[in-house]
C-alpha cells in the first residue's frame, strides 16, 4: 500500500514539497534583516550584506540583531493594552494630554 503526504508550496521559490518547515530552515534559513531577501547559507548572506548593504562581518551581525529588535519593538506596539495604550495615545495629543492622564 503506497502511502502520499502532502504537497505544500514553498512561499518564497515557489517549489512543491513534501517537507516545507525542513525545506525553508534549509533554503532559506537566512534573512536580510534590511531588505527581506532569504539565503540558503551563512556565506550568501554575508556576502550579500558585504556588497549590498556595505557591512562587514561583526557589523553585519549586529546591524542584523538590531533591525530584529526594532521588528520586534514595533510589533509590541502596536499590540498594547490597557494604559500604556492610552498613555501613547495622551503623548501623540502633547504635554497637557499626557500631564492629565498621568495625575488624573
Amino acid at each position: 500500500k503506497k502511502v502520499h503526504k502532502a504537497i505544500e508550496v514553498c512561499p518564497h521559490c515557489r517549489k512543491k514539497l513534501t517537507d516545507l518547515e525542513g525545506h525553508i530552515q534549509f533554503a532559506h534559513g537566512h534573512i536580510c534583516e534590511r531588505c527581506g531577501q532569504r539565503f540558503a547559507t551563512e556565506g550568501h548572506w554575508r556576502q550579500h550584506m558585504r556588497d549590498r548593504h556595505g557591512l562587514d562581518g561583526k557589523d553585519a551581525a549586529k546591524d542584523d540583531a538590531k533591525k530584529k529588535i526594532e521588528r520586534w519593538v514595533k510589533g509590541k506596539k502596536g499590540k498594547g493594552r490597557g494604559k500604556g495604550r492610552d498613555r501613547d495615545k495622551a503623548a501623540e495629543g502633547g504635554a497637557a494630554a499626557l500631564f492629565f492622564w498621568r495625575h488624573g
